[in-house]
C-alpha cells in the first residue's frame, strides 16, 4: 500500500561530478586501457610488417640462388652444343658415326642428366632434297625418310639425334612445320 501523499524521489542533479562520470567511473583506468590497446595494435602491425619483409627477403634470396643455378646449368649445356658446332666447323662433312663418337666422348647421359638428347637439324632446300636423301641414306641409314614435307622451300630436317635408340622416331622429322 502506498501512502497517498508520498512524494517522488528527489531528482538527481545532473551537474554533480558523480553523474558526470557515470559511464566512466574511473577515467584514468580507461585512458590506460586505450593507450595499451593502441600500443598493442601498433606492436602487432610492426611485427607483421617485419615478418612480411623477412619472408620477402628469404624468397628473393632463394629465387636468386635458383636463377644462378639454372644459369650455370644452362651454360654447361650450351658448352656441349658449342662443342658440337666445333665438330661441324672442323670437318668438311660429319657422318653419323662421328656424331655418335663425339656425344659418347662427352658422356652426355652420365655427366649431363638433364639432357634428354642432342640432335643435328639440317636445312635442306627443296631443290636439293633428293641429293640430301641419297647422302643421308648412304650414311648407314638406308630407311631414312622425311616425315611431313609440307609446302615450304626450306626444310629443317632432324638428321642425327643421340641417343638414337630412344629418339628414333625423331629422325627425318621436318621441325620447320612445328613453327
Amino acid at each position: 500500500m502506498k501512502p497517498e501523499n508520498a512524494s517522488p524521489p528527489p531528482a538527481q542533479d545532473l551537474s554533480s561530478p558523480r553523474t558526470k562520470w557515470w559511464f566512466f567511473p574511473r577515467p584514468v583506468a580507461w585512458v590506460v586501457l586505450l593507450i595499451s590497446v593502441v600500443a598493442s595494435v601498433g606492436a602487432w602491425f610492426i611485427s607483421w610488417k617485419h615478418a612480411e619483409l623477412e619472408a620477402r627477403k628469404r624468397f628473393d634470396e632463394e629465387a636468386g640462388r635458383i636463377a644462378a643455378a639454372l644459369t650455370e646449368r644452362m651454360q654447361i649445356y650450351e658448352d656441349v652444343l658449342h662443342g658440337a658446332a666445333g665438330l661441324f666447323a672442323a670437318s668438311y662433312t660429319v657422318e653419323r658415326g662421328e656424331w655418335r663418337n663425339y656425344l659418347e666422348s662427352v658422356s652426355i647421359e652420365r655427366r649431363f642428366p638433364g639432357i634428354d638428347g642432342v640432335g643435328f637439324i639440317a636445312m635442306v632446300q627443296r631443290a636439293t632434297l633428293d641429293e640430301f636423301l641419297r647422302v643421308t641414306r648412304a650414311d648407314k641409314t638406308p630407311e631414312f625418310t622425311i616425315k611431313e614435307l609440307g609446302d615450304t622451300n626450306d626444310l629443317l630436317v632432324v638428321k642425327y639425334i643421340e641417343p638414337e635408340n630412344r629418339h628414333r622416331s625423331m629422325l627425318g622429322r621436318n621441325i620447320g612445320l612445328d613453327a
